[in-house]
């Protein structure tokens, strides 16, 4: 195909090229901007080129010739360079990318159009594939490397791009371009998650990111009889409309021997580190505690333990505007305290040394819509106080504090009674019921960390969904 277009093109008047032409600006920059000017050689009349000069040379535009043709594109050193299309006096035209004023591959006038419409870079070198029409992986002209969906010679589908100033994105592109979901993340660690149109970023919808632990077969301890339970419950709510729906990508559930110290600080810091400054983060933790500290599988009672100061760093690493902690293990109220002693110097905690009306889909749009209202911060709802322990009750077969908080976030705690569960409104459900049902000995912890002040917070984590049997217009 390029062989018999290029005798084609062969056949064809080549226009002069104003490689070394004398040039008069007419208007605008013609050294380093946007402007008109005519061409000369030897006197002769060459034609007049309009667009953005670099140096005093052509960079990008439409040159128009004396006898009628023309071309539109790129150029570098005054020559036909780059993506564009030579028109000919007889209405013909060629297109594609250009090496030194000669055709290189040929692609379509309307692909070629918008490209140098949209500014985008397009490969130059095709590592892999066929950089066509197939997946395949290629280098552009600025040293950029892609790898992902073609379609006719454009970067079009799923496919990702590490920039040489190492910026990465990951997500869909047309035409050559970002546009529909993807995430952007420059090389200061920000992230830009969410809706793309022909390279520009235009909405970041809030999303929901959770790591759920439940721990009960431990190794050295007393095993525990309902924290897998829990965790599968909590689980499963978030994957509900009224959790959410969380996808798959976005939860991650680990019980028992998944559940190991090392695992568990991996997954969070891989998993919160996917949230960007619009998003919200769940913590949940089933098992046994101590002061100062969380549980895993593998704790052996001096090492493997997960402090509060690493997962409040975790929290802080994530770029996650809302961040919630939810804590069913004994002496989990120590946690406000240590909070607060950490926001003051960031030593680490001492470590003393157990769980003992509308349709669904208005309603999901109401719950992530609502997270525009909350303010920015950070809520730790534990299930007792620090110098207590949380208790499980064989006729709820759950412990006390996660049973209640099943029913609060089905709809129990909303008490404004707007359909949205806050933070707020869970835990004075919560602390409500368990106080009662365990006649005050144990007491759920609520701290809530905004800008700065504490604070109860209004960050929301759940609908209320219909009654299937109510009234549907009340």
């Amino acid at each position: 195909m390029k062989i018999s277009l290029l005798l084609i093109l062969l056949s064809m008047p080549f226009f002069p090229r104003p490689v070394n032409a004398q040039m008069k600006c007419l208007s605008g920059d013609c050294s380093n901007g946007t402007g008109k000017a005519e061409y000369f050689e030897n006197g002769q009349f060459i034609g007049i080129f309009e667009g953005v000069f670099k140096d005093g040379n052509l960079k990008k535009g439409n040159f128009s010739f004396s006898d009628g043709g023309a071309y539109y594109g790129e150029w570098h050193e005054n020559n036909f360079h780059g993506f564009g299309i030579q028109s000919f006096t007889d209405g013909k035209s060629v297109a594609g990318r250009w090496h030194k004023g000669m055709l290189s591959d040929s692609i379509e006038n309307a692909s070629v159009l918008s490209i140098l419409k949209n500014n985008i870079s397009i490969p130059q070198i095709c590592e892999e594939g066929d950089c066509y029409q197939s997946i395949s992986k290629s280098v552009d002209f600025n040293g950029n490397f892609y790898s992902g969906e073609f379609k006719n010679g454009l970067y079009e589908g799923f496919g990702e791009m590490l920039f040489k100033n190492g910026d990465f994105y990951k997500g869909n592109w047309k035409e050559g371009n970002f546009h529909g979901i993807g995430s952007y993340y420059d090389i200061k660690r920000q992230l830009r998650k969410g809706e793309w149109e022909q390279g520009r970023f235009v909405a970041n919808p809030t999303e929901i990111y959770a790591l759920i632990v439940g721990i009960g077969d431990y190794i050295n301890f007393e095993k525990l009889n309902f924290t897998k339970g829990d965790a599968m419950a909590f689980y499963r709510h978030l994957k509900s409309p009224a959790g959410g729906m969380l996808s798959d990508d976005n939860i991650i559930l680990l019980i028992d021997k998944d559940a190991t110290a090392l695992k568990i600080r991996n997954k969070m810091a891989d998993l919160f580190a996917m949230a960007d400054s619009n998003d919200l983060v769940i913590f949940y933790f089933a098992g046994h505690g101590i002061d100062g500290a969380f549980l895993p599988l593998d704790y052996d009672g001096f090492s493997n333990y997960l402090d509060h100061n690493s997962l409040i760093n975790a929290m802080e690493d994530s770029e996650a505007k809302y961040k919630i902690i939810i804590a069913d293990a004994c002496h989990s109220g120590s946690f406000a305290v240590k909070y607060e002693e950490y926001r003051k110097n960031g030593d680490k905690y001492p470590l003393a040394s157990v769980r003992g009306g509308k349709t669904v889909n208005d309603l999901l749009k109401d719950f992530y819509g609502s997270f525009s209202k909350a303010k920015k911060g950070l809520a730790v709802i534990s299930s007792s106080a620090a110098d207590e322990i949380s208790l499980e009750a064989n006729n709820l077969k759950q412990g006390v504090f996660s049973y209640y908080l099943i029913e609060a976030l089905k709809g129990a705690a909303d008490s404004d009674q707007n359909t949205i569960i806050s933070a707020k409104e869970l835990f004075d459900y919560v602390f409500e019921k368990v106080h009662q049902f365990t006649s005050g000995y144990q007491t759920p912890n609520f701290m809530g960390h905004t800008f700065g002040e504490l604070d109860f917070s209004d960050i929301p984590i759940g609908i209320c969904l219909p009654d299937k049997n109510s009234d549907s217009d009340k």
